[in-house]
């Protein structure tokens, strides 16, 4: 068998870009002009194959490197745990990086491209993090043994400096947004909360977006993928505890006719199946794709119908809380019509007070509530100019008397729902007269058609959503 800390030998993938590293499986090789000759081990057996020489990487000249305690690697920006020591084997073809770790089943390895590997010091030695670590397993130990945090703060040994979980434990917000490229497409449902979430989720660094069922998390999330990977070459993953949620993602995104540039890859059964059957066809789509482009939207006009929308589903959400607030003021009033009929109070002489907005008598109600009993000459003369001038003129009410007070109570509902009533009309013209469902159709429909835009553009790598539930 090969030393892996001698040798490494890839063999280049047949239906993606890349190499595979065979070394633990090769049991010896040998060049034969433009070929060569690979002999696999597999358990009691070997079998050999013949490979064109351009397929097959044999490297060599090691030069090893152990982790000091204080360090860590970061493979395709994810942290490496356990890694222990990273041996470089530099050839023409360029450099490639073999990452030792420690797993539950002993000494493992993987084998990238030098650039796609980093070797950091621990950020948290220089800040005092490493004791809120160590508060945190000491915690996480107290868990049930098949609790997935348990191990995962376990695993929490090294901080990446500048990493979301070193900013956070040195009190640094991480609140920057990153700019953006371009204007955002919503081909999914999207209302102002989601739009705001996918904002966010774009241009900052993590994103926490909750609700309870039936919020919109998953178009939020529909929207998030679509301007990821409208872009050319970029890539998304998507994990959840439970494949449910993955696959209805999964589901939508297929029927929504995007299934071409998904990788379901929750399980080894299903990497298997899509790198034997579903990885060529997704490939082929993607290719006659290529071939027949999608004319863009017209400049702008994705993010004029973005803006129009946005002040319609303002308007929209106004009218709802309009809606409630009518809904409570009048069940207010119904239950106050009970009590007044009850105490059925005197009516109230003319007055301009009550024909006014529902707000003053409001602040009327207020100002007399709080008289003092016992005020002198000149400020009971000033407090009565001032709510002549207020509120008009009040001659024989009495603020005190409590038939006044019901009747001014009642007069304020009247006021107040009459108010309501036509703000909620007014609402309700501005979306009719704008069009609201036809300006949210046709968000979808430019965003799908800047979306297919960009996923029909030839590449050499196809835009991929990797499934991980």
């Amino acid at each position: 068998m090969i030393d892996p800390r001698v040798e490494a030998v890839l063999i280049r993938r047949r239906d993606q870009p890349g190499y595979e590293d065979k070394t633990s499986s090769v049991k010896s090789y040998a060049a034969d002009g433009d070929y060569v000759h690979v002999i696999y081990s597999g358990g009691t057996s070997t079998r050999g194959y013949r490979y064109s020489a351009r397929n097959v990487l044999i490297l060599g000249n090691p030069v090893s490197r152990h982790l000091d305690a204080g360090q860590s690697v970061v493979a395709n920006g994810q942290i490496v745990f356990g890694a222990t020591e990273v041996v470089s084997f530099e050839e023409i073809a360029g450099t490639w990086c073999r990452i030792f770790y420690g797993a539950r089943t002993g000494e493992k390895y993987i084998t990238l491209h030098r650039e796609d590997v980093e070797i950091v010091n621990d950020a948290a030695r220089a800040t005092g993090g490493q004791e809120i670590l160590a508060y945190w397993r000491d915690v996480a130990s107290n868990f049930e043994p098949r609790d997935s945090l348990r191990s995962s703060y376990n695993k929490l040994r090294n901080v990446p400096s500048g990493s979301v979980l070193d900013l956070y434990l040195r009190g640094i917000a991480n609140d920057e947004p990153a700019p953006q490229n371009g204007e955002l497409i919503f081909p999914f449902s999207s209302n102002v909360s989601q739009r705001t979430a996918v904002e966010r989720g774009l241009s900052h660094r993590i994103s926490v977006i909750d609700g309870p069922p039936g919020t919109g998390k998953t178009e939020t999330i529909l929207n998030l993928i679509a301007n990821i990977v409208r872009n050319p070459g970029q890539t998304v993953g998507l994990a959840s505890f439970t494949n449910a949620a993955v696959e209805n993602v999964r589901d939508k995104l297929t029927k929504a006719g995007y299934g071409h540039v998904l990788a379901d890859l929750g399980s080894n059964e299903k990497k298997t199946a899509f790198f034997t059957t579903k990885h060529a066809a997704n490939a082929q789509a993607h290719r006659q794709a290529g071939s027949t482009p999608v004319d863009p939207p017209e400049v702008g006009r994705v993010q004029d119908l973005s803006d129009r929308a946005y002040h319609l589903h303002m308007a929209a959400r106004s009218l709802a809380q309009l809606r409630q607030e009518l809904d409570a003021f009048r069940l207010e009033q119904r239950h106050f019509d009970r009590h007044i009929d009850y105490h059925r109070p005197a009516p109230l002489p003319s007055l301009k007070l009550v024909e006014q907005p529902s707000k003053r008598i409001l602040e009327f109600l207020a100002d007399t509530a709080t008289v003092q009993t016992r005020e002198s000459s000149w400020r009971k003369l000033f407090r009565r100019l001032r709510t002549r001038i207020r509120y008009g003129s009040m001659r024989g009410v009495d603020p005190g008397d409590s038939d006044v007070v019901l009747q001014l109570q009642a007069a304020f509902y009247i006021r107040k729902i009459a108010e309501l009533e036509t703000e909620i009309q007014l609402a309700e013209d501005i979306l009719e007269k704008n069009r609201f469902s036809d300006v949210e159709r046709e968000l979808k429909e430019v965003s799908r058609q800047a979306l297919a835009a960009g996923l029909h553009q030839p590449l050499s790598t196809p835009p991929s959503i990797k499934l991980l539930g």
